[in-house]
């Protein structure tokens, strides 16, 4: 005789979620295992507690930061563009 091919449900108690568990971006409910930048970070870190990827700065925009702070644009000089 042939196996029945039904399809049974555990309806036991749920599983308890870890403390360590990813829970996904809080910003957006999200559960997703990525930022979708939505928070503004403080030190560096998001509103979840993890490094936020968007308060990263790559070594070109420390150093594009860093001339502007030391030779400041006038802004009263006219701005010639290139090619003209």
């Amino acid at each position: 005789m042939a196996e029945s091919k039904t399809i049974r449900r555990y309806n036991g108690p749920k599983p308890v979620v870890q403390p360590y568990s990813y829970l996904g971006c809080p910003e957006t409910v999200s559960r997703g295992p990525w930022c979708y930048r939505t928070c503004k970070p403080i030190n560096g870190l998001g509103t979840c507690g993890r490094v936020a990827p968007h308060a990263i700065k790559s070594r070109v925009q420390r150093a594009i930061a860093r001339s502007r702070a030391e030779d400041p644009v006038d802004p009263t000089l006219p701005r010639i563009a290139i090619g003209d």
